[in-house]
This record gives C-alpha cells, sequence and structure tokens, in this order.
C-alpha cells in the first residue's frame, strides 16, 4: 500500500464526523484502504497544456474546466505536481482537444515526455457536454493508473454524519473532493453511523426513528429505506463484512450492550462477547 500525501488529508478535514470512503469506478467496485502519512515517493513534474478547439469557435470556459478539473485529481493522488511553465525538469505534458457537436463533447487526451520524446497515452473520451466534468475525472483517473499502475481514488464516495440546518444528525453523501454533496437521510431524529454494503448500492445506518437506536438500510438507487433490526434498547455501530454476508452491530436487548454477528439476509444471531464491560464500535478486519 503506497502512502497518501496531506492534500488528501485537507480533504478529509472539511468532511465532519463519521467517515466511510468507498471507490465507484464506471467498471470496477472495491473498498479502497487509506494510509495518511508523511510523503515518501518523489513527485512527478507534470505540464498540462490548454485544450485546443477542433473546427469550431473555442470555448474558454470549458477550457478552464478542464485545466483546472485534470489539476485538481492529478494533484490530489499525490503522485504528480502541477507546473504552469514547461521547464526543464518536466517530466510530463498532457495535451488535448475537443470538439463540441450540438449537446456532444468529444476529448481527445495525449500524454507524453519530453525527455524521451515519446507518447504515453492517447484516448478518446465522448459524452453530452453537461457530463463534461465526469469526462475530466474520467480522464484523470486513467492517467492515474496508467501512470502508477495503481487504481485511482477519483470516483470514490464518502458517506458521513453531520448536522442539517436544525441540529438534527442526517447522512450525507459526498464526492472524494468535496463535490455533489447529496443528504441521504431526514426527520427529526438522528442518523449517524453509516457504512457501506459491498455492492456499494445501500448503506445501513443507525437511526432513532423509533425514539431509541435501531439499524436500518437506504438503497441509494432509489432512496428506499427500511427497518432491518431493531431490537427494544440498542441496535448500534453496524459494521458489514467484506462479502455481505454477515454483520456485527452492538446489542443490548439481552440487557447489556454486547457484541453479535448477524447472518444476512436471514437475520439470524450469534452473541459474540458476555462481558460486564460496554462493548462498541466494531470492525472487520481487512481482506
Amino acid at each position: 500500500m503506497k502512502n497518501i500525501n496531506f492534500n488528501l488529508l485537507k480533504l478529509c478535514a472539511y468532511v465532519p464526523m463519521c467517515l466511510s470512503i468507498f471507490c465507484s469506478y464506471p467498471c470496477f467496485s472495491s473498498e479502497v484502504q487509506l494510509s495518511i502519512s508523511k510523503e515518501s515517493a518523489k513527485k512527478l513534474n507534470l505540464l498540462i497544456e490548454t485544450f485546443a478547439v477542433e473546427g469550431a469557435k473555442s470555448d474558454t470556459e470549458l477550457e478552464k474546466a478542464i485545466y483546472t478539473g485534470l489539476s485538481k485529481h492529478l494533484k490530489y493522488s499525490g503522485h504528480f505536481s502541477v507546473q504552469k511553465l514547461v521547464s526543464k525538469d518536466t517530466e510530463l505534458v498532457i495535451k488535448g482537444s475537443y470538439k463540441i457537436k450540438k449537446e456532444k463533447l468529444v476529448l481527445i487526451t495525449k500524454i507524453y515526455s519530453p525527455s524521451a520524446n515519446h507518447e504515453i497515452f492517447a484516448r478518446k473520451y465522448q459524452g453530452l457536454i453537461h457530463q463534461s466534468s465526469l469526462l475530466i475525472k474520467t480522464i484523470a483517473s486513467d492517467i492515474i493508473e496508467k501512470v502508477t499502475g495503481e487504481k485511482s481514488i477519483v470516483f470514490s464516495r464518502v458517506a458521513y454524519t453531520s448536522s442539517d440546518k436544525t441540529g438534527v444528525k442526517q447522512i450525507y453523501l459526498i464526492d472524494y473532493d468535496g463535490e455533489n454533496r447529496e443528504k441521504i437521510t431526514s426527520g427529526d431524529y438522528n442518523n449517524i453511523e453509516p457504512c457501506w454494503f459491498p455492492d456499494r448500492a445501500k448503506i445501513a445506518y443507525t437511526s432513532y426513528k423509533n425514539g431509541y437506536p435501531g439499524i436500518f438500510t437506504c438503497n441509494l438507487k432509489n432512496r428506499k429505506k427500511e427497518a432491518l433490526i431493531c431490537y427494544p434498547g440498542v441496535n448500534a455501530a453496524s459494521a458489514i463484512s467484506n462479502d455481505g454476508k454477515n454483520m456485527v452491530l452492538i446489542l443490548s436487548k439481552d440487557g447489556n450492550p454486547e457484541l453479535y454477528k448477524v447472518s444476512l439476509p436471514d437475520l439470524l444471531l450469534k452473541r459474540l462477547t458476555a462481558s460486564r464491560a460496554v462493548e462498541s464500535s466494531p470492525t472487520w478486519s481487512p481482506r
């Protein structure tokens, strides 16, 4: 596992409280384990040239968005230092062109090494004009993976707890770079402790909808919410196994808060602890 630099630490600073991070790449879905420490690897000096328009009037706003978006995502990866001017230290150059026809946008992106005079990467991207930010993120993700050989976290999302305008705690989703914040839960009761299902289609969370903490789920495609485990007393701190077959959580249905394992989807319980101590915050070991 390579170290992630402090650019990501800066990101996490404005995503408060409970964090759950996952990667949702268009053709790949996998949990990302992050380790934040001091930088150990030298960054690659990279220059991004202004993308040229093909056969039409240039769109300066789009050109600015391409440059800004690529710069941000490549910097956040921790592998690149984006230069403003070419120099003898420049190791990689990104250049490209774009074409707009009606509502369609085509972006052609190339990377080459000035010192070796060698093209490293060339690819065409196309989509609707309103999808330009998604296309830019895809380009950045592909560049990171091509140059470093690692999966990027550009398409990662964060599930977290934060207070709404009324002071009630709710569940939110946000992109890894702090963009596209979505409120997932609502109501005049607290919703906390989100955790991802492995298929990334649902989250589980602790809700006080019934007046006491219970485990609920939310389908992220249709926002349908369902009660999963709501025994009298405490039902909290759920964590789902990597294969999605089991959940661990804290229940007080037998008196003291204890650790239980629940098989999914039949919800068969197995008590794992029995002590006078108060158990809390279980998690699964990595794969």
